[in-house]
């Protein structure tokens, strides 16, 4: 019992720390970001869209398959 609320605490941290990300927050909807999004951003951001193929989004946090 304890270890599902551990999961679930440690879960809801993610997402949280997702969505306060600056790259990863714009790269955690469920469309693609248009390319006159990306150009401006960062190498990481820029590195993460060409990988879009291989992310999910499983419970509002970003994995990859």
């Amino acid at each position: 019992m304890t270890v599902a609320h551990s999961l679930t605490e440690a879960e809801k941290s993610w997402k949280r720390d997702q969505q306060e990300d600056p790259d990863l927050s714009l790269v955690t909807s469920s469309e693609k970001p248009p390319k006159e999004t990306v150009s401006p951003e960062s190498p990481t951001v820029k590195c993460l869209v060409d990988q879009w193929g291989t992310l999910t989004l499983r419970g509002g946090i970003l994995h990859r398959r």
